[in-house]
């Protein structure tokens, strides 16, 4: 499946360099979209078994836990924390793809539960315009961690974890 993501970045990759380049204005950030809530990354425990992923609403309390592999919550340990290597894993070589395209990471979005998968949303903004791609939440978390981009949680997925008592306690700051 990695594979088939990283031949259609390639494809994409191609026929955005083969564009004359333009230079893409830095935005204000725009407010969430309509029914979403920008999250941060709390934290991230990794188990013998697999990770947890704690992502908490910034405006409330309001949390909520992604299940996800050793391994992909070890990368998301690793750009939580600016953990770097000599040589570029493969969310570092698609960020690379994406800058050296023209392109960059807006925001992205965790939009759904279907049947205990969590699903995800990139949008990114280039010459042509925004492009939202399909993506797992793991993935999408660890290259908005790594380019600084905003998280936003379906306010409706945040509402259900809290009616199941699933909330942090609150932060004085």
């Amino acid at each position: 499946m990695r594979h088939l993501i990283l031949m259609g970045l390639l494809v994409f990759t191609s026929l955005c360099l083969a564009q004359e380049p333009e230079t893409i204005k830095e935005e204000v950030q725009p407010a969430p979209p309509q029914g979403y809530v920008e999250a941060l990354v709390q934290d991230v425990r990794i188990e013998h078994s697999g990770s947890v992923v704690s992502i908490r609403a910034v405006d409330s309390n309001m949390s909520l836990d992604i299940h996800v592999s050793r391994v992909q919550g070890e990368n998301i340990y690793m750009a939580l924390h600016n953990i770097t290597f000599s040589r570029p894993l493969t969310h570092d070589l698609i960020l690379s793809f994406l800058e050296n395209s023209g392109m960059r990471i807006k925001h992205i979005s965790i939009d759904r539960l279907e049947e205990g998968i969590y699903y995800s949303t990139i949008l990114t903004t280039g010459r042509e315009g925004d492009v939202s791609v399909d993506a797992r939440p793991s993935d999408s978390i660890v290259l908005a961690l790594k380019v600084g981009a905003p998280i936003y949680v379906k306010k409706d997925l945040l509402e259900k974890e809290r009616k199941a008592g699933k909330e942090f306690p609150e932060i004085e700051a």
